[in-house]
């Protein structure tokens, strides 16, 4: 696997505007005809594709970066030793105001709401047998159950609790 690549390969190759999140191509110096051709048709332009997860990937020196890491070191100088959690949820907004250091454990705090769940709250569900709600929260890839309850409303009581106990700042409740 290739190394990333360095933040002097990153600058030289990309323009990057932190109050839009949006990576522009520098004109290679034309040396080649391969240059030539790669300044008329990139330089200029809008770098990265957005892949099928809704992130932003952008290919230097042959190697696939997301965009969230990119803009990271082009704004701080190193690459994250971490992952880069967006805070508004919308993976393809790299303006550096929204993006933060996370661990896995509080990026997983910081997700949307799952497109099984029918009750239209995170981490509460309908328990059929006894007609009440159930609330329950994943953490370390391991639910844990909070409780049955009368309403809807105090099952997402206690996931909101026990989300910003285990996840913070990065906590989130639909």
């Amino acid at each position: 696997m290739k190394p990333p690549p360095r933040f002097e390969e990153v600058i030289g190759r990309l323009d990057y505007d932190p109050d839009t999140g949006l990576f522009i191509w520098k004109a290679k110096p034309e040396i080649t005809f391969h240059d030539k051709a790669w300044n008329s048709r990139h330089a200029g332009n809008i770098a990265g594709n957005l892949t099928r997860e809704g992130y932003i990937v952008i290919r230097i020196n042959g190697r696939n970066c997301y965009a969230q890491q990119v803009a990271w070191i082009h704004h701080f100088g190193v690459w994250p030793e971490t992952q880069i959690d967006h805070k508004d949820r919308d993976k393809a907004n790299n303006i550096i105001r929204n993006l933060r250091l996370a661990t896995p454990k509080q990026n997983a705090g910081n997700t949307e709401l799952p497109s099984t769940n029918t009750s239209g709250l995170k981490g509460v569900s309908l328990y059929a047998r006894t007609g009440r709600y159930r609330a329950c929260i994943t953490v370390g890839r391991k639910q844990k159950h909070l409780g049955y309850f009368d309403s809807e409303a105090e099952a997402a009581a206690a996931y909101i609790a026990a989300a910003r106990s285990h996840f913070g700042e990065f906590a989130y409740a639909a």
